[in-house]
């Protein structure tokens, strides 16, 4: 167990957000999310395919490649600001979790987080 507190960058990540909202950035951060990749590795699922695309559902996979969320990932790139990178780390960094989230909640695939 890490004794250290956190960084001001994650309290500044995690400030005004809901328990839910903290709970699915952490799950993403660390790949322990409830996509199918990692469900099937823990025996949740049968499979750890997309439905939509037949490959791994990971978390590059639902955040940067599956066709079933292509409006939405859309969405969220017009929301940054110009050349940001579209990057995992960047999309979970402070100034652009807000647009992240909204991605998470337009896709519906946590349904359980926003409720």
């Amino acid at each position: 167990i890490d004794k250290s507190p956190p960084s001001r960058k994650v309290l500044k990540l995690y400030k005004d957000r809901s328990r839910a909202e903290t709970s699915l950035i952490t799950q993403l951060c660390t790949g322990h999310v409830g996509l199918n990749s990692p469900l099937y590795r823990i025996k949740v699922v049968d499979s750890p395919l997309c439905t939509k695309c037949g490959v791994p559902e990971s978390a590059d996979h639902y955040m940067f490649l599956c066709r079933r969320y292509v409006v939405e990932r859309r969405d969220l790139r017009s929301s940054l600001k110009p050349r940001t990178p579209f990057t995992l780390s960047t999309l979970l960094s402070h100034p652009n979790i807000s647009s992240t989230l909204t991605y998470f909640k337009n896709t519906k695939r946590f349904p359980l987080y926003f409720t």
